[in-house]
């Protein structure tokens, strides 16, 4: 490291996103990643540095940056290279701080660093950032660097270098700390090389053609994310996102706030997508479609449309839109009466029924308004079964206390 240079562990403004520039006309510059310069930066004299990330390049200006290599200097084959290999753990379940020490082969440089999950549910999720243990530990500690390979691809014009943070879709397995004996502004220059498996990822539903569970893009201002859906390519023409599957009960939906909000459930059996999923989906500015399937314990399968719905962020309590019903529909128009109601859990009563909280006594979260004629997050069982008005129920043309043993709800771009 340079003679007085010194190290800020103050975290580094991100909260704008990079605007980034083609690299040349032939190729989509890939927009609203961020590059987070968080943790740690080195104090030095250059003002800005241009790297590539993706098919972009990005320019970067601050009084803080890391000490940045000349991309031919280290990235050549004939680069030599001393290097140590762990795995980690990706899943955004796990801990999400994990310290290691790493003493790479030539025993002569010894790194010990923090590695950090980033993202959760709802963000960019299974990224990696690296910084030093503590300022006062890293006297010999240089830039760690992210070399990011693009799945099934080779050349380095496709690889992506991450500065402390992987761009989105990152799926991080495996690291590699390495040492290069190259001088670099009279310091050796540690890399950290990470590999990165890039998921199929689809923008709606109708860009598939099979049924099953899928990655899609979510359009938000914020943050640039990914999640997983689960697509239905077999009804009614197909393209629909599913957003809750109920058909055993193996699954309890009597949750709270925090689980409705982030979703809860398996894509493959029963779940709830999220109320946060549903609010991005219905916001990027289309209009969608919400379809409901019923199946009751005698197999009278019944269906719903309405031709414009959406749900509100969580500052209005995830209040529901709902207009324009399919007249074609087999189930009555019962669900219009819950338009306009805020979503309740049995912790947080946003109903209007001054007399009863009815999330609570229906043992269901739900957008309860004060009429109760619809309850698809209802206790899982016959009416016999279960405490009575508690189960998964659409009132006509089926006797009120006739509960489905199947529901879906799907929605799709018009």
């Amino acid at each position: 490291m340079p003679n007085g240079t010194t190290i800020r562990t103050d975290a580094l403004d991100r909260t704008s996103p990079v605007a980034c520039t083609q690299r040349d006309k032939s190729q989509t510059c890939t927009t609203g990643c961020y590059i987070g310069l968080t943790r740690i930066a080195f104090v030095i004299d250059i003002k800005s540095v241009d790297f590539g990330i993706g098919n972009c390049y990005l320019s970067v200006r601050s009084d803080y940056l890391s000490i940045i290599p000349d991309e031919e200097r280290y990235l050549t084959d004939e680069s030599p290279q001393t290097c140590a290999s762990f795995n980690i753990s990706s899943e955004v379940n796990t801990p999400r701080y994990t310290q290691f020490r790493v003493q790479l082969d030539d025993d002569q440089f010894i790194e010990q660093v923090t590695v950090t999950l980033i993202g959760t549910n709802l963000g960019c999720g299974h990224g990696l950032y690296v910084s030093p243990l503590s300022a006062t530990e890293t006297s010999t500690w240089t830039g760690l660097w992210m070399t990011c390979q693009l799945e099934n691809r080779s050349s380095y014009e496709d690889k992506q270098m991450c500065f402390y943070e992987c761009p989105c879709l990152a799926s991080c397995k495996e690291i590699q700390i390495m040492k290069y004996p190259k001088v670099i502004m009279d310091s050796p220059w540690t890399l950290c090389h990470m590999c990165i498996t890039y998921p199929t990822v689809i923008n709606q539903c109708s860009d598939v053609t099979s049924s099953g569970i899928y990655k899609v893009n979510i359009k938000d201002t914020s943050v640039c994310m990914y999640r997983d859906i689960y697509c239905d390519m077999e009804t009614d023409g197909g393209g629909w996102t599913v957003l809750m599957v109920r058909k055993d009960g193996s699954v309890d939906f009597n949750k709270d706030w925090q689980e409705y909000k982030l979703g809860f459930g398996s894509l493959d059996g029963e779940f709830w997508a999220g109320n946060e999923l549903i609010h991005k989906l219905t916001s990027d500015g289309r209009t969608y479609t919400l379809r409901v399937d019923l199946i009751n314990y005698a197999n009278d399968a019944r269906y719903a449309k309405y031709g414009s719905f959406s749900v509100g962020p969580e500052s209005d309590n995830y209040t529901l839109l709902l207009n324009v019903f399919d007249t074609s529909s087999t189930l009555h128009n019962k669900f219009i009466y819950h338009s306009n109601c805020m979503f309740s859990t049995p912790s947080i009563d946003n109903d209007q029924n001054k007399n009863d909280h009815m999330s609570l006594t229906y043992q269901a979260p739900w957008w309860f308004c004060e009429i109760n004629d619809i309850i698809l997050t209802g206790s899982y069982g016959r009416s016999t079964d279960i405490s009575p008005a508690t189960g998964i129920k659409w009132y006509g043309p089926w006797d009120r206390l006739t509960y489905a043993k199947h529901a879906v709800m799907m929605i799709r771009p018009n």
